[in-house]
């Protein structure tokens, strides 16, 4: 059976994968096939130019990471993984004490978290050299995972869907295809929280494309939350949204105003917007009706307009053109795509 510390070579590896299947919490009789802390870092260490790292459900369970880890500049693909709640501290802490290269794309999945983790998580992830703190070109946005795409994506207008993006890289763990990158996902799962705690803590100075799923947009149906939560947005140009009920407090918080001069107006979310992507899908049936979508999304336009910082584009579902119900959105003189 397969026991540390391991007699190999690791130093001339270009790929690593170590895993170990399940998803059940460690018994004692398993725990010698973990490694300790140390041997882990070891291995990691010993590497000379690696090109992918793959660690699966075999962190130690006890244990800290007392030293900085530095991975090598030839690294592409880094992955961090794991399905047993005993271990998600243990992943968040390496994750927490490693240096990765900036060129690095990077893939953190933690699929059970206890609700008492949250904190150590939350100042694990923060860490500067951690990586999570880079400048994201685009971000997509999901109840439970965060994908940052280091530079813009190889689809304008982007006909996959926000929820298709998330399910390819929660299913695959790969984000090189996505873009020219760096790209980093987080997938985390704690049992109360949601992508809200850890969304306030990016930096979203570089945004300049946000994609939503129907998931975070169900969370979190207050004008309120948007507000505050995308204040710092200041250079988002492009907005990519599911036609779905719980989409509305989002327009409502992209037409809000302030007054900025006696007699002036401006909108608070956004000032560089100038293209809404808008994704019909018959994945569940909406509880409003599509004129009100409409209803709310002409005044939008009408309220940007009048701020003078309007929506110059609409991207639209091809299986909606031709219907009635966006005559009205037509009448706009705006240019729209049917992708």
């Amino acid at each position: 059976m397969f026991t540390w510390p391991v007699e190999i070579s690791f130093g001339k590896l270009q790929h690593l994968r170590l895993t170990l299947s399940g998803s059940d919490s460690i018994a004692d009789a398993r725990a010698q096939l973990l490694p300790t802390s140390q041997q882990l870092v070891d291995v990691l260490l010993a590497l000379e130019s690696p090109k992918t790292i793959e660690l699966n459900n075999i962190f130690p369970v006890q244990g800290s990471y007392a030293e900085e880890i530095a991975l090598p500049t030839s690294l592409l693909q880094l992955v961090l993984s794991t399905s047993r709640e005993d271990q998600a501290s243990s992943c968040a802490q390496l994750w927490s004490r490693l240096i990765i290269p900036p060129n690095t794309n990077v893939a953190v999945d933690i699929r059970k978290v206890d609700e008492g983790q949250l904190a150590p998580l939350r100042e694990a992830f923060t860490r500067p050299v951690s990586g999570f703190q880079r400048h994201p070109s685009e971000l997509v946005i999901a109840k439970s995972s965060l994908l940052l795409l280091g530079s813009p994506s190889l689809e304008d207008p982007s006909a996959t869907s926000p929820n298709t993006l998330i399910m390819q890289a929660i299913t695959t763990l790969d984000v090189r295809e996505l873009g020219d990158g760096p790209n980093a996902f987080f997938n985390l799962h704690p049992s109360s929280q949601e992508t809200s705690s850890f969304l306030p803590l990016l930096d979203m100075h570089s945004v300049q494309v946000l994609h939503f799923t129907r998931g975070v947009l169900d969370c979190h149906d207050e004008k309120r939350y948007w507000l505050e939560t995308f204040l710092l947005a200041q250079n988002v140009q492009r907005v990519v949204v599911p036609v779905t009920t719980s989409c509305m407090s989002l327009l409502y918080a992209v037409a809000q105003t302030s007054v900025t001069a006696p007699g002036s107006e401006s909108c608070q979310l956004f000032p560089d917007l100038h293209t809404l992507t808008l994704h019909h899908t018959e994945e569940r049936p909406a509880a409003t009706p599509l004129p009100v979508f409409v209803n709310v999304l002409i005044y939008l336009i009408h309220v940007r307009r009048q701020c003078g910082q309007p929506i110059r584009a609409l991207q639209i579902s091809r299986s909606q053109q031709g219907l009635p119900v966006w005559d009205s959105v037509v009448n706009e003189s705006l240019p729209i795509t049917w992708f």
